[in-house]
């Protein structure tokens, strides 16, 4: 999985009502999805219903540019767990995403609104 296929993930994921938890971690020497796949999956991620887990463990192509985009993607969402452990994201911004993890997902936004799907395919 790369970041040229997170477009089509993010169509599945998005238009599943089933899908809880996505793992997209790394198992190899390799890691393959960026703060780009992150830009580009994050409107179907935050527009997902179902989804509750996800776990980009040891994707250390992923830095602090992308800790925003968590963290709306947290709160136009009903994810609960998100590991990011063993990515490039430093402390400080872990601990924010963790604390916006806290926020109940009933006092959570519903729609997405600064990110749009349409910056994901012009990308």
């Amino acid at each position: 999985m790369n970041d040229k296929c997170l477009q089509i993930l993010g169509e599945f994921i998005q238009d599943s009502k089933s899908i809880i938890s996505v793992t997209l971690s790394s198992t190899g020497y390799k890691n393959y999805i960026s703060d780009k796949g992150i830009e580009i999956l994050a409107p179907y991620l935050a527009n997902s219903e179902s989804l509750e887990a996800l776990s980009f463990k040891k994707q250390n192509n992923i830095t602090d540019k992308s800790a925003p985009l968590f963290m709306e993607i947290i709160m136009k969402s009903n994810i609960t767990k998100l590991d990011l452990s063993f990515t490039s994201i430093s402390l400080p911004q872990i601990l924010a995403i963790g604390n916006t993890l806290t926020i109940p997902t009933e006092k959570r936004e519903t729609k997405i609104s600064s990110l749009s799907k349409s910056a994901a395919k012009s990308s």
